[in-house]
């Protein structure tokens, strides 16, 4: 991420400065330069804490420590999922993990999990918790 970044920002900043490239080629790859500036940031700083307890699942997405906490009560809980998120051919392969309230709404709870194992043991271990304390 930081060498395709690195790449487009070098290409943006060429094509700013050079007179001979349409004045409208800066701005446009700038604009997409944002978004790969954004995510690498979001891939070196963002972090996620779930903890379950008290009759909820409390967790808090954040990035460069910044971030809201967000509770889920137990009853309002209908499903825990794992997801895969941009598998190409080549490309790494990232897991979600997802909860569905009863209202139908989708949250997510982590994202960016490398591994496919540890994914769904974080998964299994909500879904041990919510059922223990719920049922």
């Amino acid at each position: 991420m930081l060498v395709v970044t690195s790449v487009w920002t070098a290409i943006v900043y060429f094509l700013k400065h050079d007179q001979r490239a349409p004045w409208f080629f800066g701005p446009v790859f700038g604009f997409f330069d944002l978004f790969l500036i954004y995510g690498l940031i979001k891939a070196a700083t963002g972090s996620c804490r779930i903890e379950v307890g008290d009759g909820k699942i409390r967790f808090r997405r954040a990035m460069l420590g910044i971030g809201t906490a967000r509770e889920v009560p137990f009853s309002d809980i209908a499903q825990i999922l794992t997801m895969t998120i941009a598998q190409q051919r080549g490309a790494r392969v990232s897991y979600y993990l997802y909860l569905y309230t009863q209202g139908g709404k989708k949250l997510t709870l982590a994202d960016a999990i490398d591994n496919r194992q540890e994914a769904r043991w974080v998964a299994a271990q909500l879904e041990i918790m919510w059922s223990r304390e719920f049922s």
